[in-house]
């Protein structure tokens, strides 16, 4: 079983609540793919359908360097929420221009 779970966290670190959980279940070794991906746009989406609803809360999205992709930073930008984000990235990507 595999779980991609969204929680709260005050500023001091006390956890609050999950606000979402993606999970999947297999036998085989978990392999990255575009269908796997897409956890971290609708994670994105889930809390940027909640921010209007959470008022005087600043929400951050955290994630790994799985996450570093530009169709998320595209959805992002469409969405133009206030929720921030923060992607841990092991490298720069190439962009489509050939820019990183």
């Amino acid at each position: 079983m595999y779980a991609h779970v969204t929680y709260t966290v005050t500023t001091q670190r006390l956890p609050l609540a999950v606000l979402d959980c993606w999970m999947r279940a297999t036998k085989e070794r978990l392999e990255p793919n575009l269908a796997e991906s897409t956890r971290w746009i609708k994670g994105y989406e889930r809390l940027a359908d909640m921010v209007a609803g959470l008022s005087g809360t600043r929400l951050i999205y955290l994630a790994n360097r799985e996450a570093d992709m530009l169709s998320l930073m595209k959805r992002v930008g469409y969405l133009n929420t206030p929720v921030d984000r923060l992607v841990h990235a092991a490298h720069h990507c190439c962009l489509p221009d050939g820019d990183k």
